[in-house]
């Protein structure tokens, strides 16, 4: 059954939801949300994709691809990028924008052992620029 969704371009959807997260996430984890989908409203811009009650699984698939080659990501960067657009997705399901369950058509890499991020170690004063 097909229900009944309400045109929204991508970046409305993306202030809809940070506008949520604000009241149950801290700032920076609204911020790291808002970095993450920028990419995901550049690609929508790339692809034409003005309504995202088009989205489907396979376009999702697709921006699993680009996103992979545009950000050279490593696999645990791949994956918290893609965790980030599942709730997105999720989100924009409960506000009528895309078919519910989409969220679940969101892949995440499998990740092993050796794909525990960075190895590089950073002196004190590198990590105090990067924090």
């Amino acid at each position: 059954m097909t229900q009944d969704l309400e045109p929204i371009a991508p970046q409305k959807a993306v202030d809809l939801y940070l506008a949520q997260r604000e009241d149950d996430a801290s700032e920076r984890t609204v911020q790291a949300h808002k970095y993450r989908l920028k990419h995901f409203v550049r690609w929508c811009g790339q692809e034409d994709l003005t309504n995202l009650n088009n989205l489907t699984g396979r376009r999702l698939y697709e921006y699993r691809l680009w996103r992979k080659d545009d950000g050279d990501l490593n696999p645990v960067s791949l994956r918290t990028q893609l965790s980030t657009l599942r709730a997105f997705v999720r989100f924009c399901a409960s506000i009528d924008a895309i078919e519910s369950g989409t969220h679940e058509e969101v892949l995440l890499p499998t990740l092993d052992a050796n794909d525990d991020g960075k190895d590089e170690m950073l002196d004190a004063e590198r990590a105090e620029k990067k924090g």
